[in-house]
């Protein structure tokens, strides 16, 4: 019998006025590691969108009533708790929307590179995408503290958790 070993799809996309170009494969790899510490086995398709902080700001007012700058914001295809099933038997699970500028002001602050930000963010909107919530009570702050934690490990970063 022949095994198909589940896979990630990541479709990257930067917004055209914006030269922002943080390292696509290191994208890539920490959405693959937040799917791999969240325990998915199924195959998984997913989007990351790189903009500027005007435009994660007005996707911030629009959609959670805040009119402010942030680093992340992810849109899942959740339906509820539950996936919606496709009769391929791919999971697809959302977008998540990185503000590079502010990327890289934290990434200062914090003493390491845009690059190792964005992977940070990457992982931190993939696992809201695959329903964790830090804000939702302390028991599920410390369950995404620990899927961040090893996610980050499994790509060579384990000190960048800030949750």
């Amino acid at each position: 019998m022949l095994k198909v070993k589940p896979h990630l799809k990541v479709i990257i996309g930067f917004q055209a006025r914006h030269p922002y170009k943080p390292d696509e494969g290191l994208l890539k790899k920490a959405a693959q590691s937040a799917v791999k510490a969240a325990g998915v086995t199924s195959s998984v398709e997913m989007g990351i969108s790189v903009t500027g902080d005007s435009a994660i700001r007005r996707l911030n007012s629009k959609y959670r009533g805040l009119d402010e700058v942030t680093d992340v914001l992810s849109f899942g295809l959740r339906d509820g708790d539950k996936f919606p099933a496709s009769p391929d038997g791919i999971l697809r699970i959302g977008d998540v929307v990185l503000a590079y500028p502010t990327c890289k002001k934290q990434a200062l602050e914090h003493g390491h590179t845009a690059d190792e930000e964005a992977a940070l963010l990457t992982i931190h909107g993939t696992l809201h995408l695959l329903g964790y919530d830090h804000e939702a009570s302390t028991a599920e702050a410390v369950r995404m503290k620990k899927a961040e934690r090893v996610a980050l490990k499994s790509i060579g970063l384990p000190n960048l958790s800030r949750i």
